[in-house]
């Protein structure tokens, strides 16, 4: 059915809910779920490990760019933990929606 799924992952329940209807996708049909994070170095970010009960949290004198982004890194290190399904990370800055479809297009995606 499909092979490559790319689907955006942040701290929004529904950005939640949508990566595990991903997984569970490709948990039946055998595909790679691109889990996405985009990064808005701009400002500062809420650390999304926060949210994940047992995630690596880097300290607190990191810089901010490198703290989003291990953050991040944790975050989706997580969520591939607790699935069977093939996972590949991606943590970039940009527009979540502009990052989505790069890494679509770099993946050659079947589904976002």
């Amino acid at each position: 059915m499909f092979e490559r799924i790319v689907v955006g992952v942040s701290q929004v329940e529904s950005a939640t809910r949508a990566a595990e209807a991903a997984l569970a996708l490709a948990e039946l049909s055998d595909a790679t779920v691109h889990l996405v994070c985009a990064l808005d170095l701009s400002e500062r970010v809420a650390p999304l490990a926060d949210m994940v009960p047992g995630a690596v949290k880097p300290p607190d004198h990191a810089a901010g760019q490198v703290k989003a982004r291990t953050h991040a890194e944790h975050f989706l290190t997580r969520i591939a933990r607790e699935t069977k399904a093939r996972t590949q990370a991606h943590v970039l800055p940009g527009d979540p929606a502009d990052v989505i479809l790069q890494v679509a297009r770099e993946v050659d995606a079947d589904l976002i």
